[in-house]
């Protein structure tokens, strides 16, 4: 289907992370980090179906969905681990106190919060 894409982007709430100040979408832009993430997907299932049926002669049918590889993408967002995080959580939570304090658009926001994840390699 031609463009849907764009819909799962959407749907899975992909793209409310690089929404503007009134929370649209900016649009599409940088990776399709779905699109990437299915194919990555599929071919672990096709390795894993191809091992099963090593082991017991019998197929196995593999699926992926572009929405549901959304939503898993967005999984290690919500993984924390207190000791390992704990730090860069008390960072987060001081952008998103003084955010309104500092006048801080949505976009700022969201870009200090990539910044501060990407400087700890975190998702």
């Amino acid at each position: 289907m031609k463009g849907f894409d764009i819909i799962a982007h959407a749907a899975s709430g992909i793209m409310a992370g690089i929404a503007d100040e009134q929370g649209n979408p900016r649009g599409p832009g940088g990776a399709a980090f779905i699109d990437v993430g299915t194919a990555m997907l599929n071919a672990m299932s096709a390795v894993t179906a191809l091992y099963y049926r090593t082991q017991t002669g019998v197929g196995q049918k593999i699926e992926t969905c572009l929405f549901n590889t959304g939503i898993a993408l967005q999984g290690s967002g919500f993984i924390q681990i207190e000791k390992l995080d704990s730090e860069l959580h008390e960072e987060l939570k001081e952008v998103i106190r003084t955010a309104k304090e500092n006048n801080m658009k949505h976009t700022q926001i969201i870009d200090k919060m990539t910044l501060m994840r990407l400087r700890n390699e975190q998702p």
